[in-house]
């Protein structure tokens, strides 16, 4: 009988950068430990959590220490499954404390227990990852995770939710704890490390996904794409992770999708996030945007609609990047933002729609109404070389 977790369908919401340095600390140690297969003897002697007395520097290397190799894949899969999600929930610090506790208290409730060490040294990181499987417990409970199965004949992938799996290996270490007394298994430094876990979880009071969230996540991570979400699961998902623009920016065109209006809610956090999403979000979904508040004579700065409608034109869009910059002067534009946008517009009909007559009158315009603007040399020595062409 096996069961393992082989697929977490919960993308984490930041860089895991300590789950990743920790992957590799762990394998490192390893392999300078050991013989490439099992630890040496020395090593776990020297450094193992003692059965019976407790020392801060053994507890700490001994979460670093793991038996052979199969101990340390075990241990660093589980890390990796789902220290992501659990640390881009938490961020770096957070995560290290709630690591590390766990360790702790796994190692404690180990030899509190006395049960199944003996006098063996405790070693492995098995009470600090199966915290984070309590934290990712507490964060995600329907979080959607892939679980291969091997049950006598009958072997396939079943797909549970986080809470299940937690259920599952917390009962097979409650039961192999009492029944395999000697089995030299620390399945209490499990059950601490989980019970920790969940505890500073509690403590730190981060957000809880509820099940659409989760749905909409396990979506995400199969098809990395946004668009094939409702406007309410991407609502959530926007509360739940409040700095992934993209998500703010698809919640907006799928509202428009759907019902062809955007609620007040959504449409004030886009213009509020507007600065945000000039440098997060691709150019086109911008534009769309953008184009959706001027059409419905929305207010918006006029510095986002000059970026976004040069970029579009340099871009091949010039008929939208005009748009936007004509949306421009009828904002009660400052000076500045007025002969920036006329002389963008001109340009564009210069070189990218050769409409000579409308840039030289666009390149009139600035010099007549901005005669010492930043944009009156340029124009001007555009409008000559259009004259010496007699194209304008």
């Amino acid at each position: 009988m096996l069961y393992l977790p082989v697929r977490a369908k919960n993308p984490p919401e930041s860089l895991p950068a300590a789950t990743i340095i920790l992957i590799a600390i762990n394998v490192i140690v390893f392999f300078l430990t050991s013989d490439g297969a099992q630890i040496h003897e020395h090593i776990v002697r020297d450094h193992g959590s003692l059965p019976n007395e407790f020392v801060w520097s053994r507890t700490i290397s001994a979460i670093f220490l793991h038996a052979d190799l199969f101990h340390l894949i075990g241990n660093m899969w589980f890390l990796y499954l789902f220290g992501f999600a659990v640390e881009g929930r938490l961020k770096t610090l957070k995560f290290l404390i709630g690591y590390f506790v766990a360790g702790f208290a796994g190692d404690f409730l180990q030899r509190a227990a006395n049960f199944s060490t003996g006098e063996l040294n405790g070693i492995g990181a098995s009470g600090a990852t199966m915290g984070i499987m309590g934290m990712a417990l507490f964060m995600f409970p329907y979080s959607l995770v892939e679980l291969f199965y091997w049950f006598f004949f009958k072997a396939g992938i079943a797909i549970w939710h986080m809470r299940w799996i937690a259920v599952l290996y917390i009962g097979l270490d409650l039961v192999q704890g009492f029944a395999f007394m000697g089995d030299e298994v620390g399945h209490f430094a499990h059950l601490g490390g989980a019970g920790a876990g969940f505890l500073i979880c509690y403590l730190f009071r981060p957000k809880r996904d509820a099940r659409d969230v989760s749905h909409a996540k396990a979506i995400i991570s199969q098809t990395s794409v946004l668009t094939g979400l409702t406007p309410d699961e991407l609502k959530k998902l926007w509360h739940t992770n409040p700095h992934d623009y993209a998500i703010l920016a698809q919640w907006y065109m799928a509202e428009v999708k759907e019902s062809g209006s955007v609620s007040e809610e959504c449409r004030e956090l886009v213009r509020q996030k507007m600065t945000h999403l000039l440098d997060k979000i691709p150019l086109m979904d911008l534009g769309t945007i953008l184009m959706g508040f001027v059409g419905q004579g929305l207010e918006v700065s006029n510095g986002a609609l000059i970026t976004v409608g040069v970029r579009l034109s340099e871009t091949g869009n010039a008929t939208q990047g005009i748009k936007l910059l004509e949306a421009v002067l009828r904002h009660e534009p400052t000076e500045d933002d007025a002969q920036a946008a006329v002389f963008r517009m001109s340009l564009i009909y210069e070189n990218q729609f050769f409409d000579f007559k409308q840039a030289a009158k666009g390149y009139r315009h600035v010099l007549a109404s901005f005669p010492m603007g930043a944009f009156a040399p340029q124009a001007e020595m555009r409008l000559r070389a259009l004259e010496r062409g007699g194209k304008a």
